[in-house]
């Protein structure tokens, strides 16, 4: 998928209706199962199967769950494209039940320290798109900050972090799943976490672009506050566009 490189530590933005769709089949072709699953279990699922698994979880989504569901999908699609920047190590699927999954919306790993991301999706409708977009980014803020506070700090979130990472494949050439395991412990006990990613993703079927100035001045605030954050704002015109591509693949 032909995608802008992601880059930590500042904004990034990603118009989704410049890149060609044929380059999003390819790229859910190569990676559904493992996203979904997680890579070490690829060999053990077909691939019209987990489709239908996607689309009986998004059938059974309220409107406002859909958006969130697929703006979801597309941010791990968006993530996949950077494995040399960061490697994700968590899955999408809820792995118990066909809700949304508990936890982290994206946990990736850039090599020494992870990074957890909390994702806000939704429809523009008649909404100022700009302003849209900065609640959605403020929302996403105050959740990942909510998880990450070591005050009442849900624990299980790591623990559920840590099983996932079993689904993931990693590196032979050293124990890099313990290595992993190793400092996600001592994230989960360390008073001050602060490799937080905040993604709004705006469905909105017109072509008004986002004032890049009114994000840049929202990072830039919330810069004071927490120094190692990434903000990812992603453009989408339809989900039922998402849908059909997934259909065209399962056909």
């Amino acid at each position: 998928m032909s995608l802008s490189k992601l880059e930590l530590k500042t904004c990034n933005y990603l118009f989704i209706e410049n890149i060609d769709y044929e380059d999003i089949e390819t790229t859910i072709k190569e990676n559904l199962i493992g996203l979904c699953w997680g890579t070490e279990n690829e060999e053990y699922y077909n691939i019209n199967d987990v489709i239908d698994e996607f689309l009986e979880r998004f059938e059974r989504k309220s409107k406002e769950q859909k958006y969130g569901y697929i703006g979801e999908f597309l941010y791990y699609l968006y993530i996949l494209q950077n494995v040399e920047i960061i490697k994700p190590v968590s899955v999408f699927f809820n792995q118990e039940e066909r809700g949304f999954k508990k936890g982290f919306d994206l946990l990736a790993f850039d090599g020494f320290e992870f990074w957890y991301s909390e994702v806000k999706s939704g429809n523009r409708d008649d909404k100022d798109i700009d302003d849209y977009n900065i609640e959605r980014l403020s929302t996403a803020y105050s959740d990942i900050k909510t998880k990450l506070a070591y005050k009442n700090r849900n624990k299980n979130y790591w623990d559920t972090a840590k099983s996932n990472i079993c689904k993931i494949k990693l590196s032979d050439e050293r124990d890099e799943r313990k290595e992993i395991m190793q400092i996600l412990t001592e994230d989960r006990n360390r008073e001050e976490l602060n490799n937080a990613i905040i993604v709004s993703v705006i469905f909105d079927d017109s072509n008004l672009p986002l004032n890049l100035e009114k994000i840049q001045k929202k990072y830039d605030n919330l810069k004071k506050q927490k120094e190692n954050i990434c903000i990812v704002c992603i453009r989408k015109k339809t989900v039922e566009k998402v849908i059909e591509i997934l259909q065209k693949v399962r056909e």
